[in-house]
């Protein structure tokens, strides 16, 4: 933790934990990349990393831990991936520029103030078809947009707080596309460096909604 000159990283494939406050405060990280290995994302991991603008976690991830990246002011939008069954109190607390958030469908839990003082998220995508427990200070916005699988909108309309969002169904067969198609490529190289235009040959990192693979420029 604070790493104040470190400013991406690449997480090996030996990695399977990521521990409390590994990389708190470190303020100019701007990306991570979270490998398939990893199973648990720990208490504070990323907490107050207030550039970090980007953040690929790998479908190996069950949980979310306390607060992991509370106060992350410069992140957009949240991908929860299908392997997580938990969200731990205020994971993502004070993020205060995510806008948008997709919840895999394995989730069970989403713990108090989790998104609490995230007052621009407008849209919440929850592919889950049995909606997972909330709380009253697990959001703090109520006038966002919830997308949720067909046939499942009379469960959150009946459902206490899902039923405040305006809810709308997605055709469950074109779920995952829907996902994909509401996330933009992201394009990294295999430092963990954010890149824009990859023109230049060479290997890059492709992470569009919940997928990540690699593809080789010529």
């Amino acid at each position: 933790s604070n790493c104040t000159s470190l400013e991406n990283n690449e997480i090996t494939n030996s990695v399977t934990y990521i521990g409390g406050s590994a990389f708190a405060h470190c303020t100019i990280l701007t990306s991570i990349i979270i490998p398939d290995s990893v199973t648990s994302i720990g208490i504070q991991a990323f907490a107050e990393c207030s550039n970090l603008i980007s953040v690929v976690i790998g479908d190996g991830v069950t949980s979310i831990g306390f607060a992991a990246f509370s106060s992350c002011s410069n992140l957009t939008s949240v991908v929860i991936g299908n392997s997580v069954t938990c969200v731990d109190l205020y994971a993502f607390y004070n993020c205060s520029n995510l806008t948008s958030v997709v919840i895999g469908n394995s989730v069970t839990n989403i713990k108090s103030g989790v998104f609490d003082e995230c007052y621009n998220l407008t849209k919440i995508t929850c592919l889950a078809t049995t909606p997972p427990s909330v709380y009253y200070d697990t959001f703090s916005n109520y006038n966002a947009d919830l997308y949720v699988p067909a046939g499942c909108k009379s469960a959150y309309e009946t459902t206490e707080y899902w039923e405040n969002f305006n809810i709308i169904e997605i055709e469950e067969s074109n779920a995952i596309e829907y996902v994909e198609a509401e996330q933009e490529a992201e394009y990294f190289d295999l430092q963990g460096l954010p890149v824009k235009n990859p023109e230049k040959e060479g290997i890059y990192i492709i992470k569009r909604g919940n997928k990540v693979s690699k593809s080789i420029v010529r």
